[in-house]
Order: structure tokens, then sequence, then C-alpha cells
């Protein structure tokens, strides 16, 4: 009879360390944990760079877009809680729209910056980054108030 309960307490010790790490694996696997997790209302990118977002919105994508369309509530339905992974791949991939995806990385980060600074999200002290998962760590939030 020892015996028996010594194997059970064995199988739900194993089961236990099973499930502890799936729910790890999960945890680290998301993007949207709750580690670490940034929002635009954290000051990620920087004036120098919205800057020169804005002077390259106006140079290709004025002609197509103005600034208002990035502030309007259709706008900030489609983005807010999402990563800015998400919008910066959109924009990336998919403008100007004559050339999509001729700028280089650093420039449609840049693009993006200006979205926010005409969001009003705070500039920081450092500029956005263009990798996918600094990006998608970073998610496009309320405007705090």
């Amino acid at each position: 009879m020892m015996h028996t309960v010594f194997k059970q307490s064995n199988v739900r010790a194993i089961l236990a360390a099973t499930v502890a790490c799936w729910g790890l694996a999960v945890a680290l696997a998301s993007p949207v944990s709750a580690r670490g997790q940034k929002t635009a209302n954290d000051g990620v990118y920087t004036d120098a760079q919205a800057t020169r977002g804005e002077n390259l919105f106006k140079e290709q994508c004025a002609s197509c877009h103005a600034p208002g369309d990035f502030t309007s509530d259709d706008f900030l339905k489609k983005w807010t809680g999402k990563p800015l992974h998400e919008l910066f791949s959109t924009v990336s991939e998919t403008m100007p729209m004559d050339s999509p995806g001729t700028l280089k990385p650093p420039q449609y980060a840049d693009l993006v910056s200006y979205i926010l600074k005409l969001n009003k999200f705070p500039a920081g002290q450092d500029e956005l980054k263009t990798s996918a998962e600094t990006l998608k760590a970073i998610s496009f939030a309320k405007k705090s108030r």
C-alpha cells in the first residue's frame, strides 16, 4: 500500500512540474506579457526622430494622406492596444503607395514616431528601434491623461 502512495505523489509532482513549465513557456513566448511591456506613453521615440518623420511625411506621404488621417477615431480604434510592430509592418509593407517598401527601416521608424507625436504621445531619450522584437514589446496605448 505504501508503494502505491509513493507512486501517486511522484505522478502529482511530475504533473505539477509539467504544468509549471508549460505556463512559463507560454508567458515567455507571449509578446504582450506583463513582463516589461511598454506603451507609447513611455517615451519610445525622440523629438528629432519625429521631426525627421514629419519631413519625410511631407515629402513621401502628404500627396495621399493628411496628418489627421492618423489621429482619427477609426485610426485609433484600429491600432489601440496593438503592438507597434503591426503599425510599423503595415506602413513599411504598403507605403509609399506607388512603391511600397522602398524606404529604409529607420525611415519607417521615423514615420511611426511622427504618428506617435501626432497622437500626443511623449518623446523620450531613445529613438524608436526597428527590430521586430523591440516593436512587439511596445503597444499603441490610449494617451495617458
